[in-house]
């Protein structure tokens, strides 16, 4: 039973846990953001731009 992950930090390699019950990996991501396309920027490979995801 998954109780919780460890978290490490890309920059400063600082860790820190956190408690969670679930986890979702996904593997071979594919962006399906077609329906979106002439309506939000989206990038070369099809994902929404940051200034979206940001709320910008």
């Amino acid at each position: 039973m998954l109780v919780g992950i460890v978290l490490r930090g890309v920059f400063t390699c600082a860790t820190c846990d956190l408690d969670v019950t679930g986890l979702f990996i996904a593997i071979g991501h594919d962006s399906r953001t077609e329906l979106f396309t002439g309506q939000l920027d989206l990038d070369a490979e099809g994902y929404i731009t940051e200034r979206f995801q940001r709320g910008h």
